[in-house]
């Protein structure tokens, strides 16, 4: 996973881009729609691991995974489970604060969680020791780059010019 993008449209709408370097065996020919009591899942499923990397509910909700959290990790597998799969287990919490509290993060790979969730925007990070949850302001631009492949100083590049595309 490489870069995601949220550009705010409105009150209630935005656009969500994700770029996803993987490799193209990987991409799925269709996207899924799968049925949970009294919710609907939207995504495109990774056809190795059976995950995604962006699934959409019909509650107003949008997660979006970043491999990495602040830093290139060193790879150690093997993890609990794929974090792909763990895209899918956010949606059995009822908001994105309950599933940063309350799910056991312990043994995952580093990762990066873009939420959206009724108008709100989140962003959810674990670095294999503690999870670091904030707010993010709804009404701006923003951008994300994968800590795997990017340094610290080209991400910061890239985010320093979101506001210059704002205008």
């Amino acid at each position: 996973m490489c870069t995601v993008t949220y550009i705010p449209q409105g009150p209630d709408s935005f656009v969500l881009s994700s770029n996803r370097d993987e490799s193209p065996a990987r991409s799925p020919r269709n996207l899924t729609r799968l049925e949970t009591p009294g919710n609907t899942l939207l995504f495109p499923r990774d056809t190795a691991a059976g995950g995604s990397w962006i699934v959409a509910d019909n509650h107003n909700r949008v997660v979006c995974l970043l491999n990495g959290a602040f830093e290139k990790h060193r790879h150690s597998p093997p993890y609990k489970k794929s974090r792909g799969l763990m895209v899918l287990n956010f949606f059995d919490f009822s908001r994105a604060g309950a599933f940063a509290s309350e799910y056991d993060f312990e043994g995952m790979e580093p990762f990066t969680f873009i939420i959206l969730e009724k108008g709100r925007l989140f962003e959810l990070r674990w670095d294999e020791k503690e999870v670091h949850f904030r707010e993010l302001d709804a009404k701006a631009y923003q951008i994300w780059s994968s800590a795997t492949l990017y340094t610290e100083e080209v991400r910061g590049k890239t985010t320093r010019l979101v506001p210059e595309l704002a205008r």
